[in-house]
């Protein structure tokens, strides 16, 4: 570079930053504008057009000039290089400065598609012109804001730049969840909650949620529209299905933000899935009233072996009703490897465990929500001739901390919890054959 362009750069670059220091308005040329270029602060300007005496505005019709200058929707940043330049308002509202053709007589828009501009000074101001079509300028008119021929004797074509104000672009993420403990298939709910970018748009929100392991679980990735604000609700709420079908235990839901800038933040919260006792029940004899239904019985008493096949053919874990007793069951399956719908059978022998053992190893192994379920088998069940004859059978839905939830074929209620202690000392009158776990 010569003497002279380096002496004309420290003088540009002197007249910004006295004008920064100070926070008053001061005159900049076209050349100071592309100092802005930095990704982490934009230069805000107003625009006051010599022709009209207006300020360049952004109101709910568009652009237009206004005579007084009080708003945000007038301040003006530029980013870019020397060659092109991005144009942005201060407005929440606007994307981008832009117009919906690069031709004669196009409105100046909010535009989400980016129009390059450039910026050249004149005598008494600067020229805007789009990139594309350098034939043209950005002309006021008191209908508006257009694209017209340049004419270098249009007033209505120069701008005065006056430097207002330096604001770092960053991104920020703010919000509660109503309730960091939800019921097993309720989705998370946001109490109150904000995506907010400084300056530029934002151009991607992902939103996710991982598990205890840190192993990422459900995620989406939004697109917003427009705009520099986004709700957080509605960014959680994309992930609501997938958050109802969650197995219970502790998460996190994750929120990361990034705008057009390239500048993120993130914002997470803890919260666990619980089950309640009363859900569980309600779910276990939806199945069992669907299995006594199916039998065509008024009644599984008496019918244990009846109650767990048709139990088990309305959970899909067979495809068939496997109709045995009691005490057939267990032999029954303890040999395959899969059931045909699908499910892996593993089988507990009792001469390995004993009920207590295997249901403490099982805890919080079990569950419905898991697709797992365990069958009990017994050679011998109640005292009648019917018990000692054919044996008993049972399903457990679920077993979590030390608690059993399952349904009995007989008794005035069919589903029902107790510990693993009262469980195990409740079924020790009864010959226990086995389990077979059903998972998938």
């Amino acid at each position: 570079m010569k003497t002279g362009k380096k002496l004309l750069a420290i003088v540009l670059t002197l007249v910004l930053c006295i004008g920064m220091i100070s926070q008053t308005t001061v005159m900049v040329s076209a050349a100071s504008t592309f100092t802005n270029s930095t990704t982490s602060a934009f230069y805000y300007y107003t625009l006051s057009n010599v022709g009209t005496g207006g300020y360049l505005t952004y109101g709910s019709s568009g652009f237009t000039v206004s005579k007084s200058c009080t708003k945000n929707s007038q301040n003006f940043a530029f980013m870019g290089n020397s060659s092109k330049k991005i144009m942005l308002c201060e407005s929440d509202s606007v994307k981008y400065v832009g117009a919906s053709s690069i031709k004669e007589g196009s409105k100046v828009t909010n535009s989400s598609a980016i129009t390059y501009w450039v910026v050249l000074s004149v005598s008494g101001g600067v020229i805007i012109k789009p990139y594309a079509n350098q034939n043209l300028a950005l002309t006021a008119s008191s209908s508006g804001v257009t694209l017209q021929k340049f004419s270098s004797k249009n007033k209505n074509q120069i701008w005065n730049l006056s430097y207002v104000k330096t604001t770092s672009d960053s991104v920020s993420i703010s919000g509660n969840l109503s309730s960091t403990t939800i019921d097993y298939g309720n989705a998370l709910s946001i109490s109150s909650g904000t995506i907010t970018s400084s300056l530029t748009i934002l151009s991607s929100i992902k939103v996710s949620v991982l598990n205890s392991s840190g192993k990422e679980v459900a995620s989406k990735t939004i697109t917003p529209s427009s705009g520099k604000t986004y709700s957080l609700s509605s960014c959680v709420n994309t992930l609501s299905s997938q958050i109802k079908s969650l197995a219970t235990g502790t998460y996190t839901i994750k929120v990361t933000a990034t705008n057009a800038n390239n500048k993120t933040a993130t914002w997470s919260k803890s919260f666990t899935i619980k089950l309640t006792t009363a859900k569980i029940n309600d779910y276990m004899q939806t199945y069992y009233d669907i299995a006594l239904k199916n039998s065509k019985k008024s009644s599984f008493s008496g019918y244990c072996g009846t109650c767990v096949a048709y139990q088990l053919s309305a959970l899909g874990i067979t495809t068939k009703v496997i109709n045995r007793n009691g005490n057939e069951l267990y032999d029954y399956y303890k040999n395959l490897s899969k059931t045909t719908g699908g499910y892996k059978v593993t089988a507990y022998a009792a001469s390995k465990y004993n009920i207590k053992t295997l249901l403490t190893n099982l805890n919080n192994e079990v569950s419905y929500t898991d697709n797992s379920y365990l069958m009990l088998g017994f050679q011998t069940g109640s005292d009648s001739a019917n018990g000692q004859q054919y044996g008993h059978a049972l399903l457990i839905y679920r077993i979590a901390d030390g608690y059993v939830y399952y349904t009995e074929s007989f008794g005035s209620t069919n589903t029902l919890c107790k510990t693993i202690a009262q469980f195990s000392s409740y079924y020790s009158s009864m010959s226990y054959e086995g389990a077979i776990l059903f998972s998938k």
